[in-house]
């Protein structure tokens, strides 16, 4: 259609080429692949998207205190692409969890900081419990209590990405397994559905 228009405004031409549009950068290209692989409306019933968010190099990187800390900059630097998160919450408000995408340059390049995370963090207390039924393969959930905040993470390696479902805790609670039998599910439930979005993403070759 551009060339029509340009043909019929230009009368004394008698060719025309249309101006390629603005260039997108491969960061963009990145965090509009990861945008698409965290969870929105109508991914889990009776749940809905609160806000979204990119997040930067520096969201990634564990406290300056992390045994290795230099090195894992290195390889963070050297593997990370894009990471995007969603906040969604249930019908009454009360519930509200974080779902986050990570993309990486290459699968390698993946599984290279998915053995980064699993290093301990001085003053961080941690506790790993079974990967529940029904969570993507490759799945850990963890336990994590710094003393200011705590937090429920399932996390688990898929292609070039490690996806995150999160939900937060008071530092003071205790979990019985009747309370821990309802996150995992719950966490379970929500990272099923997150992985079908990154295996959509990843089907339509964006992610490859």
């Amino acid at each position: 259609m551009l060339a029509s228009l340009a043909a019929g405004c230009g009368a004394g031409s008698s060719s025309s080429s249309a101006q390629p549009g603005p260039k997108v950068s491969a960061t963009q290209m990145a965090q509009d692949e990861v945008s698409q692989m965290v969870l929105s409306d109508g991914d889990l019933p009776g749940y809905s998207l609160n806000s979204t968010g990119s997040e930067t190099l520096q969201d990634q990187l564990p406290p300056r205190r992390t045994p290795g800390y230099k090195k894992i900059v290195r390889t963070f630097k050297a593997s990370w692409l894009a990471s995007e998160h969603s906040i969604v919450v249930g019908a009454d408000g009360n519930v509200a969890f974080i779902s986050s995408a990570n993309l990486f340059r290459s699968k390698s390049a993946m599984r290279q900081v998915w053995k980064i995370e699993a290093i301990k963090i001085p003053g961080v207390r941690r506790k790993r419990y079974p990967a529940p039924a029904g969570a993507p393969p490759g799945s850990r959930l963890v336990y994590s209590n710094d003393g200011t905040h705590a937090n429920f993470q399932l996390t688990w390696p898929q292609g070039r990405v490690i996806g995150v479902t999160f939900i937060g805790a008071r530092p003071s609670d205790r979990f019985g397994k009747l309370a821990m039998s309802r996150i995992s599910s719950f966490l379970a439930m929500a990272a099923s559905a997150q992985a079908r979005r990154i295996g959509d993403v990843e089907a339509d070759g964006s992610a490859t």
